[in-house]
Protein backbone atom coordinates (compact mmCIF):
# COMPACT_ATOMS: atom_id res chain seq x y z
CA UNK A 1 0.00 0.00 0.00
CA UNK A 2 1.45 3.35 -1.06
CA UNK A 3 -0.70 5.36 1.34
CA UNK A 4 -1.24 5.09 5.10
CA UNK A 5 -3.65 7.07 7.28
CA UNK A 6 -3.98 7.23 11.06
CA UNK A 7 -6.40 9.39 13.05
CA UNK A 8 -6.54 10.14 16.76
CA UNK A 9 -9.19 12.08 18.65
CA UNK A 10 -7.88 14.45 21.33
CA UNK A 11 -10.05 16.15 23.95
CA UNK A 12 -8.12 19.44 24.10
CA UNK A 13 -8.65 22.75 22.29
CA UNK A 14 -7.24 22.78 18.78
CA UNK A 15 -4.79 25.56 19.72
CA UNK A 16 -3.24 23.31 22.36
CA UNK A 17 -3.00 20.48 19.84
CA UNK A 18 -1.40 22.76 17.25
CA UNK A 19 1.19 23.94 19.74
CA UNK A 20 2.20 20.35 20.42
CA UNK A 21 2.08 19.30 16.77
CA UNK A 22 4.05 22.24 15.42
CA UNK A 23 6.78 22.06 18.08
CA UNK A 24 8.56 19.36 16.08
CA UNK A 25 11.82 19.74 18.02
CA UNK A 26 9.98 18.36 21.09
CA UNK A 27 8.60 15.26 19.33
CA UNK A 28 11.33 12.97 20.75
CA UNK A 29 10.02 13.86 24.23
CA UNK A 30 6.64 12.23 23.56
CA UNK A 31 7.21 9.54 20.94
CA UNK A 32 9.74 6.72 20.85
CA UNK A 33 9.66 6.81 17.05
CA UNK A 34 11.90 9.90 16.99
CA UNK A 35 15.50 9.95 18.20
CA UNK A 36 16.08 13.56 17.16
CA UNK A 37 14.31 16.31 15.23
CA UNK A 38 16.29 19.39 14.25
CA UNK A 39 15.22 22.38 12.20
CA UNK A 40 18.16 23.10 9.91
CA UNK A 41 17.28 26.78 9.58
CA UNK A 42 15.01 28.87 11.77
CA UNK A 43 12.76 27.81 14.60
CA UNK A 44 9.29 27.58 13.04
CA UNK A 45 7.45 25.39 10.58
CA UNK A 46 7.12 27.52 7.47
CA UNK A 47 7.10 26.60 3.80
CA UNK A 48 10.66 25.80 2.80
CA UNK A 49 11.84 24.90 6.32
CA UNK A 50 14.10 21.86 6.39
CA UNK A 51 13.89 19.39 9.26
CA UNK A 52 16.44 16.64 9.91
CA UNK A 53 14.88 13.57 11.56
CA UNK A 54 16.57 10.50 13.01
CA UNK A 55 14.34 7.49 13.72
CA UNK A 56 15.09 3.97 14.94
CA UNK A 57 15.53 1.43 12.10
CA UNK A 58 15.55 4.15 9.38
CA UNK A 59 18.20 6.24 7.70
CA UNK A 60 18.32 9.88 8.80
CA UNK A 61 16.10 11.96 6.55
CA UNK A 62 15.70 15.62 5.70
CA UNK A 63 12.10 16.74 5.33
CA UNK A 64 11.13 19.97 3.58
CA UNK A 65 7.90 21.72 4.57
CA UNK A 66 5.82 22.15 1.39
CA UNK A 67 2.68 23.64 2.93
CA UNK A 68 1.71 25.01 6.32
CA UNK A 69 -1.52 26.52 7.60
CA UNK A 70 -0.82 27.57 11.21
CA UNK A 71 -3.37 26.15 13.61
CA UNK A 72 -4.52 23.59 11.06
CA UNK A 73 -2.00 21.53 9.10
CA UNK A 74 1.41 21.08 7.57
CA UNK A 75 2.89 18.81 4.94
CA UNK A 76 6.49 17.92 4.43
CA UNK A 77 8.33 15.65 2.05
CA UNK A 78 11.55 13.73 1.87
CA UNK A 79 13.21 12.53 -1.32
CA UNK A 80 15.45 9.60 -2.12
CA UNK A 81 16.48 8.36 -5.56
CA UNK A 82 13.26 7.06 -7.15
CA UNK A 83 11.08 7.84 -4.12
CA UNK A 84 9.28 10.84 -2.71
CA UNK A 85 7.62 10.45 0.69
CA UNK A 86 4.93 13.01 1.59
CA UNK A 87 3.56 13.25 5.12
CA UNK A 88 0.56 15.39 5.97
CA UNK A 89 -0.44 16.29 9.53
CA UNK A 90 -3.88 17.88 9.94
CA UNK A 91 -6.04 18.96 12.89
CA UNK A 92 -9.81 19.09 12.47
CA UNK A 93 -12.00 20.65 15.17
CA UNK A 94 -14.64 18.52 16.88
CA UNK A 95 -17.31 19.39 19.43
CA UNK A 96 -15.06 18.27 22.30
CA UNK A 97 -11.55 18.90 20.98
CA UNK A 98 -9.99 17.93 17.68
CA UNK A 99 -8.86 15.03 15.55
CA UNK A 100 -5.32 14.52 14.31
CA UNK A 101 -5.08 12.99 10.86
CA UNK A 102 -1.75 11.77 9.54
CA UNK A 103 -1.30 10.66 5.94
CA UNK A 104 1.89 9.25 4.44
CA UNK A 105 2.24 8.75 0.66
CA UNK A 106 5.06 6.90 -1.08
CA UNK A 107 5.44 8.17 -4.65
CA UNK A 108 7.84 7.78 -7.55
CA UNK A 109 9.28 4.93 -9.56
CA UNK A 110 10.31 2.97 -6.46
CA UNK A 111 7.50 4.23 -4.21
CA UNK A 112 5.53 0.99 -4.28
CA UNK A 113 8.56 -1.13 -3.45
CA UNK A 114 9.62 1.12 -0.57
CA UNK A 115 6.03 1.32 0.69
CA UNK A 116 5.78 -2.48 0.80
CA UNK A 117 9.15 -2.82 2.51
CA UNK A 118 8.40 -0.16 5.14
CA UNK A 119 4.62 -0.54 5.36
CA UNK A 120 4.40 -2.32 8.71
CA UNK A 121 6.99 -0.07 10.35
CA UNK A 122 5.30 3.03 8.91
CA UNK A 123 1.90 2.03 10.31
CA UNK A 124 3.38 1.17 13.71
CA UNK A 125 5.26 4.47 13.88
CA UNK A 126 2.22 6.49 12.81
CA UNK A 127 0.05 4.82 15.46
CA UNK A 128 2.66 5.36 18.20
CA UNK A 129 3.06 9.00 17.15
CA UNK A 130 -0.71 9.59 17.24
CA UNK A 131 -1.04 8.02 20.68
CA UNK A 132 2.00 9.90 22.01
CA UNK A 133 0.59 13.13 20.56
CA UNK A 134 -2.71 12.59 22.39
CA UNK A 135 -0.96 11.84 25.68
CA UNK A 136 1.27 14.92 25.34
CA UNK A 137 -1.67 17.22 24.53
CA UNK A 138 -3.72 15.97 27.47
CA UNK A 139 -0.79 16.22 29.87
CA UNK A 140 0.20 19.75 28.89
CA UNK A 141 -3.40 20.93 28.84
CA UNK A 142 -4.00 19.48 32.33
CA UNK A 143 -0.85 21.17 33.62
CA UNK A 144 -1.68 24.47 31.92
CA UNK A 145 1.74 24.46 30.24
CA UNK A 146 0.64 25.41 26.75
CA UNK A 147 1.44 29.09 27.31
CA UNK A 148 5.14 28.22 27.59
CA UNK A 149 4.96 26.31 24.33
CA UNK A 150 3.29 29.26 22.63
CA UNK A 151 5.97 31.63 23.89
CA UNK A 152 8.72 29.38 22.53
CA UNK A 153 6.92 28.83 19.21
CA UNK A 154 6.08 32.43 18.48
CA UNK A 155 9.13 34.13 20.02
Amino acid sequence: MRHHTVTEHVRVPILVAWQVLSDVRAWPEWTQTMESVDLEVGTHLVVGARVRIRQPHLRPATWTVTSCTPGCDFTWESRYPGVRVRAMHRLDPTSDGCTLRQDVHFEGLLGGLVARRLGRLTREYMQEEAEGFRRRCVLLHARGQTAAIAEREFA
